[in-house]
Order: structure tokens, then sequence, then C-alpha cells
């Protein structure tokens, strides 16, 4: 019946507005992924090492890319947190992944997590969307200006000598994640 509907949603909604007092992370999107608890341990380790660097190397398809979009979530809104002091500006998150896999990326991170990227397009040179829409005005050197929070961008762009690159290494990331 609707009302035994509404009675299971009451407690549910009730839980989401409580804030969490323990030490794991709860996700704030879990109804468009299906979390295993493991795929959280990455984020979790980031946390309690002095300097967050984590490797995850594990079979295809057991979660990595969301493993590593939650860790870098985390740390990202983790260094937002006023402090009281100056933080300074607020840094980007570069995801290099192979050329073939960075549009996976962008995909996943907006279906599963709500998280919007922007993938660098190595050939018009711009930012796009991920439904390829442009996001900032053409040229090299736009790279280093990313419209959103999290950019993504192939690692063959990183293999050889070019401005892009220069413009990538002159820059300092909140977070960098490496792909294959």
């Amino acid at each position: 019946s609707p009302t035994f509907n509404a009675s299971l949603l009451y407690p549910e909604s009730q839980r989401r507005r409580s804030t969490a007092n323990d030490q794991r992370i709860h996700p704030g999107h879990r109804a468009v992924m299906d979390l295993i608890p493991y795929q959280l341990d990455p984020a979790l380790q980031a946390l309690r090492q002095p300097r967050n660097r984590i490797l995850i190397a594990d079979a295809v398809g057991l979660g990595k890319t969301l493993s590593l979009a939650i860790a870098a979530l985390t740390l990202c809104l983790l260094a937002d947190k006023p402090t009281g002091q100056s933080s300074g500006p607020r840094r980007p998150v570069v995801i290099f992944a192979p050329a073939t896999l960075t549009e996976q990326w962008q995909t996943e991170m907006l279906d599963k997590l709500g998280i919007p990227t922007a993938r660098w397009d190595t050939v018009g040179k711009v930012w796009l969307d991920a439904d390829e829409r442009v996001l900032s005005p053409a040229g090299r050197e736009q790279i280093a200006h990313c419209p959103l929070r999290i950019g993504i961008v192939s690692t063959g762009l990183m293999m050889r000598d070019s401005l892009e690159k220069q413009h990538l290494l002159g820059m300092r990331f909140g977070v960098v994640i490496l792909d294959e």
C-alpha cells in the first residue's frame, strides 16, 4: 500500500538527514551507484596517510575508477573545508588516462557520482563536457584553464613534447589520478 511504502521511506529520509559521526565514508549519491564496501578502502587509506598517495592494481571490472573517483572527491572536499586561515586557491584535479578511456572516465564520473568533468580534446585543443559541448576557447594554452574542477587528459599527451605538456607540468594539482 502507499502508506506502507511511505513508512519505509521515512526512516531512510531521517537517516540521510543525520550527520555521520563515525570513521566511515558515506557517499551522498548512493542512488546512482552500487558500491561494494572495498571500493571505499582507497579513500580511507588516502585519508590516513600523511601524503595522500595510493596505488590500486587489480583485475579489470572491480571498480578502480569508482574507487579513485571517490578518493579524489573526498580529498577535494577536505581541501576546500574552511580552516579559518587562507588556504589559497582551490587546486584542480587532473585524471590522466589512455585516450581510449577518457570518455569512460567522464561518463562514469557523471553517471555514477553525479560529478561533471571536462575532457581535453587533443585535436580541437578545447575542453569538452560529457555531451561533447565545447567549454573553452580553442588553443593549446587553454589546457591550463580547465573550466571545471576536474579535468581528464590523455596520458599520450604527456609522452611527447608539446606546449600542453609544458603548461600541465607548470601547474599544481590538488589530486592527480593516473590510470593505466
